[in-house]
């Protein structure tokens, strides 16, 4: 069996009814533009280890598709992940009589350099926060000589801090408390984005794009029975999604998750326009008065 007809069966029969929609559409990308065309037409028993190895080379010197350069590691690993696992599946059901996708050297990812204040800049920033009458601005002094994060900042109480002993204890974090219900979902949302944006670190224009369907999918657009007609369930502000939706209008249709989701959504955008036209309507009525008594 060629390589290109296990595809096409392995993702609609083992990937599409078992998996999430992201996850799917990924996988059916990666296949697709990826693997079909330069993998498609080798017998799977041809598919070495060494075949494999080769082609993860190129992508990582010429992959990118639309400017010729390199891939990024996490991109060429999520490639590797899809092969990985169809040539697993097709070694459970016997269509090829060993794995050996497990002898692939996968490309190391490079560890970040992290960048500190010099002792210079952390007495400037302590001067300017010291001259400013703000209490607030103390936290900054706080997190530069303690390391703290902003949210175990956020979450400090005084019985945290012991003036005797000059201690201060660390414990819990407002962030934390804040995200624990949608730690999970959140965390699904960013891993099933990841390869895209990685790809797209290498083409900045594309990437305000993608976060905007990333901030639209993760709004939940709900009926909220207290006021009537719906309200969306985001941190991101309503009148931003609006701004998103109007410059992405002829490609809308592919920020949803579901029919449902963009149901619901298309009655808040009518409810949202409308309260925003009253809104506009009665600016000017008012803007109108004021000329008229003037």
């Amino acid at each position: 069996m060629r390589y290109q007809d296990w595809l096409e069966e392995w993702l609609a029969v083992y990937i599409k009814p078992t998996s999430k929609y992201k996850t799917y559409h990924r996988y059916e990308a990666i296949i697709r533009q990826r693997l079909i065309p330069k993998l498609g037409g080798y017998d799977l028993q041809d598919l070495t280890p060494l075949l494999i190895q080769r082609y993860i080379m190129e992508l990582l010197q010429s992959g990118n598709l639309k400017n010729g350069m390199g891939l990024s590691v996490n991109s060429v690993d999520g490639i590797l992940s899809v092969i990985q696992n169809s040539l697993k599946t097709a070694y459970a059901i016997e269509l090829i009589p060993n794995y050996t996708m497990n002898k692939i050297k996968r490309p190391k990812i490079a560890e970040k350099q992290v960048s500190c204040f010099s002792a210079e800049e952390q007495k400037t920033i302590e001067k300017a926060v010291m001259k400013d009458k703000r209490d607030k601005m103390k936290g900054i002094i706080l997190c530069l000589y303690t390391g703290l994060r902003i949210g175990e900042l956020l979450a400090l109480e005084w019985e945290d801090i012991d003036f005797s002993r000059a201690e201060l204890t660390v414990n819990k974090s407002e962030q934390a408390q804040v995200l624990q219900e949608s730690n999970d979902s959140m965390r699904e949302s960013l891993e099933d984005l990841k390869d895209e944006l990685s790809e797209l670190s290498e083409d900045k224009d594309n990437i305000h794009l993608e976060m905007s369907k990333w901030f639209l999918c993760r709004a939940r657009f709900c009926l909220d029975n207290k006021v009537g007609g719906y309200r969306c369930r985001s941190q991101v502000p309503e009148h931003e999604i609006l701004k998103i939706v109007r410059m992405y209008e002829p490609i809308i249709t592919e920020f949803f998750e579901n029919e449902e989701e963009m149901a619901k959504f298309q009655k808040w955008r009518e409810e949202y326009e409308e309260k925003e036209r009253l809104e506009k309507e009665e600016k000017a009525k008012k803007k109108a008065g004021s000329t008229n008594v003037a």
